[in-house]
């Protein structure tokens, strides 16, 4: 019922925003703990041509999308996208 609409909505907004905290997190430890187990590991990027083909299709899936469902999906996604893409560039001043 719409009555329990945003109710829903905030939880389901606080368990996102806590996992994406937890995975960070938990990421960000193991890589350290990787890297000092294994002194000659080396991380990489991905390659910058697989990830803009990537990026491409999964644009040109959802643009192609005619469900108001499908375009939702697209517009919270492409919405997202680009506040993490803001957020992450910050990390080339440290």
């Amino acid at each position: 019922p719409n009555t329990y609409k945003s109710i829903f909505e905030s939880a389901c907004s606080r368990v996102f925003y806590e996992t994406l905290a937890k995975y960070n997190f938990e990421n960000g430890k193991e890589l350290i703990n990787i890297k000092e187990k294994y002194n000659n590991v080396k991380v990489l990027p991905f390659n910058r041509e697989i990830l803009e083909a990537s990026q491409k299709k999964t644009e040109e899936f959802f643009q192609n999308q005619q469900s108001l469902d499908a375009q939702s999906v697209y517009k919270v996604w492409n919405n997202f996208k680009t506040s993490l893409r803001a957020w992450s560039k910050l990390e080339a001043y440290y």
